[in-house]
């Protein structure tokens, strides 16, 4: 039990911290790891404090573990420049038919 929620606490952290850097705001961010319409915002700030963990639900760890392999990938292709990863994020590019990566995450999901 201690090693899930210290596994979630990592996995929230890293997220959140992602999503930060990508300086995304609020509902993009939680848009972006799938969580529920009624989630509130105050709960949501919770989690970037660190004092709460995302929820232990299988849709929202699905996407977080999609976040932070797209993540991972710019890193190492992007490795002497940490800030184009924000910015491959809002590129147009013609894979995605002149659409950004951040518009087919938000508006098409996975």
């Amino acid at each position: 039990m201690a090693e899930t929620n210290q596994a979630l606490t990592d996995i929230s952290r890293a997220v959140v911290g992602l999503l930060q850097s990508w300086s995304l705001d609020t509902d993009q961010m939680q848009n972006m790891l799938c969580l529920p319409a009624d989630f509130r915002a105050r709960k949501f700030n919770k989690i970037r404090e660190g004092s709460e963990v995302l929820p232990d639900d299988d849709a929202v760890l699905r996407r977080a573990g999609y976040l932070l392999r797209i993540s991972d990938a710019l890193r190492t292709t992007y490795p002497r420049n940490p800030e184009m990863s924000g910015r491959w994020l809002r590129m147009r590019h013609r894979r995605f038919r002149s659409r950004t990566p951040l518009e087919m995450i938000l508006n098409e999901g996975e």
